[in-house]
C-alpha cells in the first residue's frame, strides 16, 4: 500500500514536470512583456511632454516676434521639439 503511493506520486511528479517547464516559458514571457510596456509607457510621456512644450512654444512665438530673434527661436524651437516627439514616438511603436 505505501509503496504503491509512492509510485502515485512518483508518476505525479513526472507529470507536473511538464507544467514546470511551461510555468517558466510563461514567466519569461510575461517578464519580457512587462519590459515593453514600461518602454510604451515612457515613450507615451516624452510624446505627450514633447507635443505639449512644442505647441505652447509655438503658441508663444507670436507674442514674442516683435522682439526679432526670440519670436523665430520660439517657433522653430517648438517646431524642432513637435516633429522630435513625432519621430521617436513612430520609431520606438515599430
Amino acid at each position: 500500500m505505501l509503496l504503491d503511493r509512492i509510485f502515485d506520486m512518483r508518476q505525479q511528479l513526472r507529470g507536473e514536470a511538464e507544467f514546470r517547464a511551461q510555468f517558466h516559458e510563461a514567466d519569461k514571457e510575461r517578464a519580457v512583456l512587462k519590459e515593453k510596456l514600461k518602454t510604451r509607457i515612457a515613450s507615451e510621456i516624452m510624446f505627450g511632454f514633447a507635443l505639449t512644450v512644442g505647441s505652447l512654444l509655438i503658441g508663444f512665438a507670436p507674442s514674442l516676434w516683435s522682439t526679432w530673434p526670440y519670436g523665430a527661436i520660439m517657433l522653430w524651437s517648438g517646431i524642432g521639439l513637435l516633429l522630435t516627439g513625432l519621430v521617436t514616438h513612430a520609431i520606438i511603436l515599430r
